[in-house]
């Protein structure tokens, strides 16, 4: 799995602006092939701080994503920003739930 981590900083005049177009991108986001989930988090200590995450079982499509209007659009709301956009690609290797640290607990 490959995860998509795009961390945006805003100021409090622009918060709802931006969370509005976040909030447009995200459906979109979900129809690409092989996005197997995505969602918009905002940070409990400060609301102008948003992460978006999306799940991707292809690089390849990832890439076609990355380099298509959908994302441009994403990278245009930088005129919304308080600090510059960042971005993140991880390759998640190995996944482990709950039963692992009820496991390390003694409780599994």
């Amino acid at each position: 799995m490959i995860i998509l981590r795009v961390v945006l900083h805003t100021s409090h005049e622009k918060h709802k602006e931006l969370k509005q177009a976040l909030l447009s991108m995200i459906s979109d986001i979900r129809r690409e092939t092989s996005c197997s989930k995505a969602n918009a988090y905002l940070n409990l200590e400060n609301e102008n701080h948003l992460v978006m995450l999306s799940h991707w079982e292809s690089r390849e499509e990832l890439n076609a994503y990355l380099r298509s209007d959908k994302f441009g659009a994403l990278l245009g709301t930088r005129i919304l920003l308080s600090s510059p956009l960042l971005v993140f690609i991880d390759k998640v290797a190995m996944r482990e739930g709950i039963e692992a640290v009820m496991a390390l607990r003694g409780s599994g």
